[in-house]
This record gives C-alpha cells, structure tokens and sequence, in this order.
C-alpha cells in the first residue's frame, strides 16, 4: 500500500506499508548459524517444522519526506541569503522483528544422532522467556533438590521455567521460529541548504 504527495508548496512525502508472510518446513543454509543447522528436528516428518521462515518479516512500513523551508519574507538581501534554501528530510523506517527458533546445543534429547537441532519444551508459557530449568539427568551441573537446575546451576521449580530440557519429557516441544524479536524502529533526518 502506498500514499503519496506530490511536491506542492514546498513539501513531498510518500508513506508504504507491506503486509506478508512466508512459511516453509526448514531453515536455508543461508540462514543456519554454528548452533542450528539446516536438518529438521524430526528428518522423517518434516511437517513438525512448518512455521514462518527464517525471513518472515510481516509488518514493514516507511514514511519519507522532503521539505523546503520557506525563505523569510525580508527586504534585507543578507537575511535572506543567510536564512534561505535549507531543505528538511527524513525517512521513518518500521518493521517487525526476526523470528528465531529455542535451540539445545549440546544435548541429543531426540537421539537422531544430532546435537544441534534439539528444541526445548514449553513450560510455563507465562515465565520470562529467558528462564529454563536442566533436569538432573543430563549431568551438566551438580544435582538439585527439585530434580532441575537453571543456567546458573541453581535449582530451580520447573512450574517457574519458560523452557524445560528433559530428555524425558519430550512434550510440547516449542515451535520453529516461534520467537519474535524486538520491532526494527529507525529514524534518519538530513537538514541542508541547496
């Protein structure tokens, strides 16, 4: 979509926006980092990986803008050459954040052979997305009371914990691609003289 000024009294602007939405079943090679590759988590059913792409981006939207400062209205030639010809611009720039995928790496949790492609599961979908509980049997830190520890190696309730890595508790595996990053909010401005 978009709407548009033509430049009239001295002012142009154009405003756009783009809706979209790209889905596929696996991340590019294009897009696969040191910690997730390109294999799905399940290679003999690719459908659990259908989600919105690595480059799913829904929302984009820009504002730009040109403005002619008008020249004081003055007899005095000085003022007038000191005060006119400037030109204000400016381009607004919006769009949603990128998508990424809660990865274990290190951890075969769904023993294809393959540390890399493991995903947590969904705890407490109401606990910071940055809280997840290690169960004891995965050995990566001393033993805790409650039976799982956070980063930090202090125990911690799984009830508290967004994200849960459990070699036996493989239900409710989070999604591919199933969190959004912060929005992108740019605003770029230029004052000049012709």
């Amino acid at each position: 979509t978009r709407l548009e000024r033509a430049f009239k009294n001295g002012l142009l602007f154009r405003a756009t926006y783009t809706f979209s939405k790209a889905i596929d079943n696996t991340t590019s090679e294009v897009f696969a980092t040191t910690t997730l590759t390109s294999t799905g988590s399940n290679p003999f059913d690719r459908s659990v990986d259908r989600s919105v792409a690595d480059f799913d981006t829904p929302h984009v939207g820009t504002f730009t803008f040109v403005y002619d400062i008008p020249t004081p209205h003055t007899d005095s030639r000085i003022v007038r050459g000191l005060l006119g010809g400037y030109t204000l611009s400016g381009i607004y720039f919006i769009q949603s954040g990128s998508v990424a995928t809660p990865t274990v790496a290190g951890f075969d949790l769904n023993h294809d052979l393959n540390a890399a492609n493991d995903r947590p599961s969904v705890g407490n979908p109401n606990a910071p997305a940055n809280t997840v509980a290690f169960a004891n049997s995965l050995g990566a830190f001393s033993p805790c009371v409650t039976g799982f520890c956070d980063i930090n190696g202090n125990a911690i309730d799984p009830n508290n914990a967004h994200f849960i890595v459990d070699p036996n508790n493989r239900t409710n595996i989070a999604g591919r691609n199933s969190l959004r990053g912060p929005m992108l909010n740019r605003l770029d401005m230029s004052f000049g003289r012709k």
